[in-house]
């Protein structure tokens, strides 16, 4: 509710009971006291309060409590309605701030003050002024006005005093007349626009170019510090042509005016503000300035290029009598927000305000409620892999007659929302393309028919992201064909960044590797061929999905040159220690089962021990029989083996094949683990975590990166212990667990360090860590630079920046709870079998 509202309703706001009195009864505020500083309800200053937004919930008499909006919030008072619950939402982000911390960005800004004061009043004549130029034939427009509630009646006496008394608009005695409206500003207040509808009809057309914003958002490769600058009332700082001014009048309760300065609503208004900001900046234009608009943004790669790069741009604000909004700018930031995106060093990402409205959006009831979705999601499909296949259930909604009644959402229709917004909810960073690495194109099918998509890439990092929804015809094209019409778009969707330059192009659809050969081609594909032909790319086939860390984790001989002395496997224990129940029931079941019975069948197996045996490799596996009894009781006896501590589906089945073997091993190992019952109490869910798709790189060799965190507030032991050093080698995942205290210093950890990292496998290049006390203290900085070992800090606030470690502390947590039981004060006890268990278990 803004400050206009609550000066209507004579509210007066009591932060020590936290309320708002009105005439018509007592809002009970649910604002924490710390968001509400800076209020002054009696001077309506609102600007310092950091809710842009509220939800109220009306209580009425003889009605249910319910969350309505601001307007309808003013209409119930009006109507009775005797309380209101404010709910705020806060849109803030924590990770930028408007006033600068360095002391040389400060004292700049104060140098160009007058920069940021308020519009004083009729801007300055420039070369570029607004002209309203009329088609041949046109007669003046004249529209009457519309009602205006005793709100907006108030609004409109308040504004045109303010914008006479600063020169803006005057009287006007001409033929021309547009009627005003309002509209609500995000803080509540509102904004009077005029309805130019009638004289923009009448406009010529001024076809001045706004830039892309992906084109903008390309430039800031390679920058470290951002600046945005939003000009306060900026089409209000732009002067009308004198000839032109009658042609702006509009009618209001109050008298006949006319603007002076350009106003919303009127047609050209955007091209010409674009050409008087190009103008000015056009020296700057693509070397450290952007402008969209009333927008600017200044990026520099370094703080001193960036101090200078301020300096020229404060100083062309000053010269054209240029004012802005000091509230709304951002100085020297390593992040800020421009244009609905989130640009840093790393990349551009989603504006995490629009995300949470998608994720917050209920299910749409009708055709327009489902537009508006559609409308903001596809204001992320750059981001978002395959976003055509996703939404096509829905866009298929808005074809004519198809969403006429709630019976056409379908469950498909569900679903595809709801994996819509949970997409959008990714928190996906996407990098700057540089014109001096070779670009990747890979073409991603999908079955259902819907469409294709593709990713452009390089270095392994997404540039973008492109779909396409197959038509009709489309759905009837051969698979080749679609494969093909999927490398096009994307061809066509990137040709700014490809053509020109060698780059390699990936599908997973080998037929295609070879089109360039086909001595036949049929008259579409011809055509197509003849487009592609203007792009040097070189096919590849996308064989399967290779994760390089993995594969390497998983190399024996990494395992060999690790270990000082050979770790007996859990095999050999099982093998040599089977039970003799065991063994009885495994030889009861064989006579049982008619596989085995049939001596064909057994051919390849050998016999020992009674017990069929089978060789793998190295390894020799019993033969499970056909028992579902006997088959759940081996996985709960390794599965719940203390030396195996509940590991998941696929290290239970990895353990399982070390000894045992039958068909289907790992979907019932999968069912055992899903129906595990402590499994399911003491283990958190799991899942892809959201990152930025910039993975720390793979280490050369064993030990050379590690990885550290602390698990803590565990119950304290007799030993005094209440938390755990978890130090894990990034390249082969092996772990060393230490007790220790949640108070440790930074040389207690340098000790355990010392004694469970650098005693047995020498001093690593590197340590990867978060932003806890102990890593960052000048005794550990300094310990790390004399050792000659080089210290990466995870981001605040992101433990997805150390996924590793941060895995590792689940799995030793759920472990833990799982041997300690019902005695949890003793789980130092277990620590070295969990440690034996976590190192044991396949990666």
């Amino acid at each position: 509710m803004g400050s206009s509202t609550l000066r209507q309703y004579g509210a007066s706001i009591d932060l020590e009971t936290c309320t708002l009195r009105l005439r018509k009864g007592t809002l009970v505020c649910k604002v924490p006291l710390e968001s509400l500083k800076g209020v002054d309800a009696v001077e309506g200053k609102t600007e310092s309060v950091p809710v842009v937004n509220f939800a109220a919930v009306a209580i009425c008499q003889h009605a249910e409590p319910k969350q309505v909006g601001r307007k309808q919030a003013v209409r119930m008072i009006r109507k009775g309605a005797h309380a209101l619950l404010v709910r705020p939402r806060l849109q803030l982000n924590a990770t930028v701030t408007q006033n600068p911390s360095d002391p040389e960005v400060e004292a700049l800004i104060d140098e160009f003050a007058d920069v940021f004061r308020d519009v004083p009043g009729l801007p300055p004549m420039r070369p570029v002024d607004h002209t309203i130029p009329l088609v041949p034939g046109a007669q003046p427009v004249s529209r009457p006005m519309y009602r205006l509630s005793p709100l907006e009646l108030d609004e409109v006496k308040r504004q045109v005093a303010d914008l006479l008394a600063k020169g803006m608009i005057r009287p006007s005695t001409s033929p021309y007349s547009a009627p005003i409206l309002f509209v609500g500003k995000k803080d509540g207040s509102l904004r009077m626009c005029i309805d130019y509808r009638g004289l923009n009809a009448a406009t010529v057309k001024n076809r001045y170019p706004l830039p892309r914003v992906d084109d903008l958002l390309d430039k800031l490769k390679g920058s470290a510090y951002f600046s945005s600058i939003d000009l306060q009332q900026g089409y209000n700082q732009i002067r009308i042509a004198e000839s032109d001014i009658p042609k702006t009048a509009f009618r209001t309760p109050f008298g006949h005016f006319e603007y002076t300065v350009l106003s919303f609503g009127l047609t050209n208004a955007p091209a010409t503000f674009q050409a008087v900001m190009d103008r000015m900046f056009r020296p700057y234009i693509d070397r450290f300035v952007v402008c969209y608009l009333d927008d600017i943004l200044i990026y520099s790669k370094t703080r001193e290029e960036h101090l200078e790069h301020l300096r020229l741009v404060l100083e062309v604000l000053r010269r054209e009598q240029l004012f802005a909004k000091r509230a709304k700018c951002f100085w020297a930031q390593p992040q800020v927000e421009y244009l609905g995106h989130v640009v840093s060093s790393s990349g551009v990402k989603m504006d995490p305000r629009k995300v949470s409205v998608v994720r917050d959006w209920p299910a749409p009831e009708n055709l327009q409620e489902l537009r508006k979705f559609l409308g903001l999601t596809n204001y992320f499909r750059k981001f978002i892999k395959q976003y055509s296949t996703l939404a096509a259930p829905l866009t298929n909604l808005t074809r004519k007659g198809a969403f006429s009644s709630l019976d056409a959402w379908t469950p498909e229709c569900q679903q595809a929302f709801e994996k819509l917004k949970c997409v959008v909810a990714n928190d996906i960073t996407l990098s700057f393309p540089d014109y001096s690495l070779p670009f990747r194109v890979e073409v991603l099918s999908d079955a259902s028919l819907y469409g294709t998509g593709a990713v452009l890439l390089q270095e392994g990092r997404p540039i973008a992201f492109t779909s396409k929804k197959f038509s009709g015809a489309e759905t009837r094209y051969t698979t080749g064909e679609q494969e093909l019409l999927a490398v096009l778009h994307a061809l066509k969707e990137w040709r700014c960044y490809l053509e020109g330059r060698p780059f390699t192009l990936k599908t997973d659809h080998k037929p295609l590797t070879f089109l360039q050969s086909v001595p036949t081609l049929n008259r579409r594909q011809a055509r197509w061929m003849e487009y592609l032909a203007r792009f040097d790319c070189t096919w590849e086939h996308i064989a399967g999905k290779i994760n390089i860390a993995d594969a390497l984790s998983r190399h024996p001989s990494l395992h060999a040159a690790i270990l000082a002395a050979p770790v007996r496997r859990m095999q050999d224990k099982r093998l040599s220690s089977l039970s003799s129940d065991l063994a009885a029931r495994l030889k009861s079941a064989y006579a049982r089962d008619p596989w085995f019975i049939d001596q064909n069948n057994v051919g390849h197996l050998s016999m020992q021990n009674g017990l069929w045996i089978r060789k793998e490799g190295s390894t020799s596996q019993i033969v499970v029989p056909n028992d579902d009894s006997l088959r759940r009781d081996i996985l709960s006896r390794i599965h719940e083996d203390p030396l195996a501590g509940h590991p998941g589906c696929t290290r239970t089945a990895e353990l399982v094949r070390r000894s045992f073997w039958w068909p289907r091993l790992a979907k019932d190992a999968e069912n055992f683990v899903q129906t595990c019952d402590l499994c399911q109490r003491n283990k958190a869910l799991s899942g892809k975590g959201h990152g930025l798709l910039q993975p720390l790189p793979v280490p050369d060799a064993p030990w050379e990166s590690v990885s550290m965190d602390f698990v803590v507030a565990l119950p304290k032991t007799e030993g005094g212990y209440d938390a755990v050093l978890v130090m894990v080698d990034r390249l082969t995942k092996m772990v060393h667990v230490a007790p220790t205290t949640s108070s440790c210093t930074a040389e207690q950890t340098a000790r355990l360090f010392f004694d469970n990292v650098v005693r047995l496998h020498g001093v690593p290049k590197n340590v990867v860590s978060d932003r806890g006390g102990q890593f960052v203290s000048k005794f550990w900085e300094a310990l790390c630079k004399l050792v000659g070992m080089r210290v990466n800090l995870s981001t605040a606030y992101h433990p997805q920046s150390d996924g590793q470690t941060e895995r590792t502390n689940r799995t030793l947590g759920d472990m833990l709870r799982n041997f300690a039981g019902r005695t949890p004060s003793v789980w130092d006890t277990y620590l070295t079998a969990a440690e034996f268990a976590i190192n044991n278990a396949v990666n």
